[in-house]
């Protein structure tokens, strides 16, 4: 009798891809699943209707926070535009 094994998290997922160290091409390319993107939908659609669990709630914060992080990481892994640059380093 086999049993699944649990489902892993989003933020496990994440956490897996960038422990193998991948290159920033790789991270900027990064996209979660096509099942995972449809999770996110459905659960924002709850949450518009107001009809989230609580543990549904933690998991939409969740991917709001991976989602924010990938943002940052983006913006650094991006090339600087010669425009955007004033001179000034912070």
């Amino acid at each position: 009798m086999g049993s699944t094994p649990p489902q892993r998290t989003l933020t496990e997922r994440v956490a897996e891809f960038l422990a193998r160290g991948p290159s920033p091409e790789e991270t900027a390319r990064f996209r979660i699943s096509e099942r995972a993107q449809e999770q996110v939908h459905a659960l924002m659609e709850r949450h518009e209707d107001g009809a989230l669990s609580s543990e549904e709630t933690a998991e939409l914060d969740e991917i709001t926070v991976l989602d924010q992080l990938f943002t940052l990481i983006r913006a650094r892994l991006a090339p600087p535009s010669s425009s955007a640059h004033n001179g000034i380093d912070a």
